[in-house]
């Protein structure tokens, strides 16, 4: 103790104490970031309006006929792994629905859309690119915790690397121009 009764020594422990806390802190948030920037992986997807060209037709009372298009939207889902990096796609969700994968397949880049005119969707790379095919949903109910930002995405896949599970997100799917039918 000094003159003015300042304990120095509980007050330099108390110090390197709290200092220690920040460090530590300071290391776990580092170490949480680049675990996930490791994969290295991208979400890309793409939705489309199709509207087929035999469309049914309707008679009212007075016998004009109405036409009413059923037009249903195509999803493409496309993900890119580093070409070292192995995953395997677990759950899509789209909107409020989720879906287990029907199929994953490898493309080959850069991917382009035919119609209604050719768009590149993906451009060349090095990495693995894989198309999801969404299956069936009638039976799956999942009851995950979302984070808000995961919640708000309007796609959401659930894959496993390196035995352990983790989500990647787009917010808005890219919109293609709709494709008529014959």
């Amino acid at each position: 103790m000094n003159s003015f009764g300042i304990n120095w020594e509980l007050y330099t422990s108390n110090y390197e104490i709290n200092e220690m806390r920040y460090l530590f802190l300071i290391v776990t948030l580092f170490s949480l970031g680049s675990v996930n920037a490791q994969t290295g992986l991208k979400l890309y997807g793409f939705s489309q309006s199709f509207t087929p060209g035999n469309v049914p037709v309707e008679m009212d009372g007075e016998g004009t006929t109405a036409k009413r298009p059923h037009s249903r939207t195509n999803y493409f889902v496309y993900i890119s792994v580093p070409s070292k990096e192995t995953i395997q796609v677990k759950e899509i969700r789209i909107g409020q629905q989720w879906y287990k994968p029907l199929y994953v397949n490898l493309v080959k880049t850069p991917v382009f859309t035919e119609q209604p005119s050719k768009k590149t969707l993906i451009p060349a790379t090095t990495n693995k690119v894989f198309e999801i095919q969404m299956g069936d949903s009638s039976k799956l109910v999942r009851k995950l915790f979302l984070t808000k930002e995961m919640s708000r995405a309007e796609l959401v896949v659930i894959y496993s690397w390196k035995g352990s599970d983790h989500m990647v997100a787009q917010k808005k799917w890219t919109i293609l121009p709709p494709v008529l039918g014959l």
